[in-house]
């Protein structure tokens, strides 16, 4: 059984436009890659705050880090369970052990998900050179046609 070649013409015009399709898809992968990334690292820090929690003897003075640089003077009273947002306002207390559980399960999906878009991302990369090679080439047929000509 014999493959069957098919060609498809394309104008300088469209070749283009897929070349702009194609960065835009690259630049929005990349996007998605970095606040995978983002939200990975935020994982990283409750985990690793948990962990230090954990370690802590109760009535111990801690910083809390409220963000933008400001933090708060705060005392351990319990150091095996914490606060978790299920949604919106709704919130459960846990074992630090079962969130250290979530946040872990958290991480391995989102490692799957990034590797999935760092993939795709991959993809679009290698047509976007693709399409800037067949210009190139088309742009170098023009150039050796017009010399002819000359």
């Amino acid at each position: 059984m014999s493959e069957e070649k098919t060609s498809t013409r394309l104008t300088g015009a469209q070749l283009m436009q897929l070349v702009a399709q194609e960065k835009q898809k690259a630049e929005e992968l990349t996007q998605r890659i970095n606040s995978f990334q983002s939200f990975k690292s935020e994982l990283r820090a409750a985990k690793d705050a948990l962990s230090e929690i954990e370690k802590s003897k109760k009535g111990e003075k801690i910083l809390v880090n409220l963000g933008a640089g400001i933090y708060v003077e705060a005392s351990i009273e319990e150091n095996t369970q914490a606060i978790s947002s299920l949604s919106g306002k709704i919130f459960k207390t846990k074992k630090i052990k079962d969130l250290d559980k979530t946040i872990e399960n958290k991480i391995k999906n989102l490692d799957k998900t990034i590797a999935t878009v760092a993939e795709e991302q991959s993809k679009a990369v290698s047509r976007l050179n693709q399409l800037e090679s067949v210009i190139a080439a088309g742009r170098q047929h023009m150039a050796e046609q017009a010399a002819k000509k000359n």
